[in-house]
C-alpha cells in the first residue's frame, strides 16, 4: 500500500486543502483503536488528565489518533517515538491516579486497567479492501476526523469550511505561449 513519504507534511497538506467530506485511509486505519479506547473510557468515572500515544511519531495514523484523543479529552496528547509499529501503545492517566493502557501485541489488543483483569481482543491489521469498504459505508461529512486533523495540525474549524472546492485551472499550453518571445 503506497503511503506518503513525509506523513507529517501530507497531514498538513490535507488540512490546508480540507473540505467537509474528505477523509484519509490513515484515519480509517485507527478505527479499531478509537473503538477500543472509547469503549474503555466509557466505563471510567474519573476525569482523564494525561495521555500518550506510543509509536512512530512521523506516522499519520499515530498522529491522527493523538489528535482524536486531544480533541476528545480537551488537552494535548503527544506521540512518543517507541517500538517499530505505527501505534504500539496508548496510555491514559486519570485525576484519581489510576492508569489505563492499550497495547497492540501481535494481532491482539491488550487493555490494562488498574483493579481489573486484563482484557484481550483480536486486533488484526486490515487489508486495503477492508479499509476502502469502511470508507464507502460512510459518505457523509466526518466532523470527528476534521476535529482530529485540526488538533494534529493546529488548524481549527475545518468542519466549518464550505464542502465544495473551487479549482483554478491553468492551461499549461497557454503558459508556454506566454513564455515564448513574440516574433
Amino acid at each position: 500500500m503506497e503511503r506518503a513519504e513525509d506523513g507529517v507534511a501530507a497531514l498538513r497538506q490535507r488540512a490546508s486543502d480540507f473540505a467537509p467530506g474528505d477523509t484519509d485511509l490513515s484515519w480509517t486505519r485507527i478505527t479499531g483503536w478509537r473503538a477500543a479506547l472509547a469503549s474503555a473510557l466509557d466505563g471510567q468515572h474519573d476525569t482523564p488528565t494525561s495521555s500518550t500515544v506510543y509509536g512512530d511519531d512521523a506516522d499519520p495514523s499515530a498522529l491522527l489518533l493523538a489528535g482524536w484523543l486531544s480533541a476528545r479529552l480537551g488537552f494535548y496528547v503527544p506521540v512518543t517515538k517507541a517500538g517499530e509499529g505505527e501505534i504500539d501503545k496508548v496510555t491514559i492517566g486519570f485525576a484519581d491516579g489510576a492508569k489505563f493502557s492499550a497495547d497492540a501485541d501481535g494481532g491482539k489488543l491488550i487493555l490494562q486497567r488498574q483493579g481489573q483483569q486484563d482484557s484481550i481482543a483480536p486486533f488484526p491489521e486490515r487489508s486495503l479492501g477492508e479499509l476502502l469498504a469502511e470508507e464507502l459505508r460512510r459518505l457523509d461529512d466526518d466532523e470527528i476526523y476534521a476535529q482530529a486533523l485540526g488538533a494534529v495540525t493546529d488548524l481549527r474549524g475545518l468542519a466549518d469550511r464550505p464542502s465544495n472546492r473551487v479549482h483554478i485551472w491553468k492551461d499549461p499550453a497557454l503558459a508556454d505561449d506566454a513564455a515564448s518571445p513574440a516574433s
